[in-house]
């Protein structure tokens, strides 16, 4: 097995990411990852994975050929035995453990266990298979990368090139998966507005009153002039409280908003139970 290291060396040119990122946390997620795997490297099945400790589960998967053959494939792996056999996973794991990313690539002529072998690889027609891990939060993740006989192997490009992506599209895919992990916060946002206010300020007790109800409508939904009208100030004077509110709070979007309130939200609902 052989381990190549990656590189902060940004990414390829170019390469466009906006339908990756824009589906994040979508369905479309898998398709329009793959479909970017797929046209830079040839990749005809991808499978994200949680590697952390003993357990491996599975988070997301795409396939050239849909969805179906992906999670088969994906969902066999990690449901089995055969994960816990593979090399692959404990030189990941290792790496992980030093803080290490990582490209891995196993021969499979090399396999000393024959069913493992013919279980990954033969009974699936894949004949190449890059492995990207690295840590995320303190947890491990890892990426398998495949392509069927009907491509061949990842040629040296190919290679290259998901060493270069790779910790982007490591980040892409924990990010997909914490998203699909965030409480749904409809019901929270459809309270009244007063109501968000309060829990804005009780959940985030650095801003000041007036940065707490411009957060509190922004949360909900309304535009920096309907923020206005309501509070009977200028757009520029909202502008101002959401830049020193997002400022205190060390944020930068609506989402990041909104992430922060949900998850304070549900801290909060843990503690009362």
């Amino acid at each position: 097995m052989e381990a190549v290291q990656t590189f902060p060396a940004g990414s390829l040119g170019e390469i466009s990411w906006r339908e990756s990122i824009d589906s994040v946390g979508t369905e479309m997620f898998p398709r329009e990852t793959i479909r970017v795997l797929d046209r830079w490297a040839g990749v005809e099945h991808y499978a994200a994975f949680d590697i952390h400790e003993d357990e491996v589960k599975l988070l997301s998967a795409g396939s050239v050929h849909g969805a179906d053959p992906a999670f088969t494939m994906a969902s066999k792996y990690a449901a089995s035995g055969l994960c816990h056999r593979d090399p692959t996973l404990e030189m990941a794991r290792q790496l992980c453990r030093r803080s290490e990313m990582a490209v891995l690539r196993l021969d499979p002529a090399r396999l000393v266990d024959w069913q493992l072998r013919h279980d990954i690889y033969f009974s699936q027609n894949v004949c190449d298979r890059l492995f990207v891990c690295g840590l995320r939060e303190g947890r491990s993740y890892g990426l398998s990368l495949l392509r069927t006989v009907a491509r061949g192997a990842f040629p040296d490009p190919a290679i290259a090139c998901i060493q270069t992506i790779a910790d982007t599209l490591l980040s892409l895919v924990v990010k997909h998966q914490r998203m699909l992990e965030m409480p749904d916060p409809s019901p929270m946002l459809l309270r009244p507005v007063t109501e968000i206010e309060q829990c804005v300020a009780a959940a985030m007790p650095t801003l000041t009153r007036r940065e707490a109800q411009v957060c509190a409508r922004i949360l909900r939904g309304m535009s920096t002039p309907g923020i206005a009208i309501d509070l009977g100030v200028r757009e520029d004077s909202v502008a101002t409280y959401r830049k020193r509110a997002y400022r205190r709070l060390e944020i930068g979007t609506r989402f990041e908003l909104l992430q922060l309130f949900i998850g304070s939200c549900a801290s909060a609902a843990t503690t009362r139970h």
